[in-house]
């Protein structure tokens, strides 16, 4: 075996986790046989680190949550030893590791992340670049499942006048973030209708934050847009 071909088996990985549900477990394999490799030629740098970044990426992608964290962790303490703390891997990472937190429903913990990762690239790549409305648009969807609509479509909006600055205008990502826009804006209205006549229960109470929310808008079930997390 050689470093390439632990880099590849990375790579590899990589291309399967953002492919179909049905071939995570290959990616996951690829990515074991990568760290394989790189524990044979006793490789402990770049590589490995990429290959442990793609095993989370892939087991986060299959609701591994708590593996998926170890993966990443592991990931970004190679990541900053070989390239330091601020380089655009370390935030690739973070962000990722904000989303697997999301979707585990540990959102203040995901919100520490991802402020990490945007202070970072707004540093790196400057205010308008597309990563950064990538990390921005994370944040306000993990308001959002907070209640917090105010901060929510104040993030979301900052993501939808970077992405149309900077992409296409007919990229998914504008057409996703217009939608995501228009929903919290709608939530917002709902919100208000529902606090100037509130409805009282005989058996349960809401609070201001949550009144006018459906339990669906601040629960997540289902698994974070794969277009915001970085392999």
């Amino acid at each position: 075996p050689t470093l390439e071909q632990a880099n590849i088996l990375a790579c590899l990985s990589r291309s399967y986790a953002r492919s179909t549900p049905r071939r995570l477990k290959e990616g996951e394999n690829a990515a074991q046989k990568s760290l394989t490799v790189c524990k044979e030629l006793k490789e402990e740098g770049l590589i490995k680190g990429l290959a442990l970044n793609n095993l989370g990426l892939n087991l986060a992608m299959k609701r591994d949550y708590k593996a998926a964290l170890q993966n990443y962790d592991e990931s970004l303490k190679i990541t900053r030893r070989v390239r330091g703390n601020e380089h655009a891997e370390v935030f690739k990472t973070l962000n990722n590791m904000g989303m697997t937190l999301y979707d585990h429903e540990f959102y203040d913990e995901a919100l520490e992340k991802y402020e990490e990762a945007l202070a970072g690239r707004k540093q790196l790549f400057g205010e308008q670049h597309h990563l950064v409305a990538d990390t921005l648009r994370n944040m306000g969807r993990t308001y959002r499942k907070q209640g917090e609509l105010y901060q929510a479509i104040d993030y979301l909006g900052q993501a939808q006048s970077i992405y149309k600055s900077a992409l296409d205008e007919d990229h998914d990502n504008i057409k996703s973030i217009d939608k995501e826009c228009k929903e919290t804006k709608e939530e917002i209205s709902k919100s208000k209708l529902r606090r100037q006549n509130p409805v009282e229960s005989p058996t349960t109470t809401q609070t201001p934050e949550l009144a006018g929310i459906p339990p669906f808008h601040w629960r997540r079930k289902e698994p974070a847009y794969p277009f915001c997390c970085q392999s």
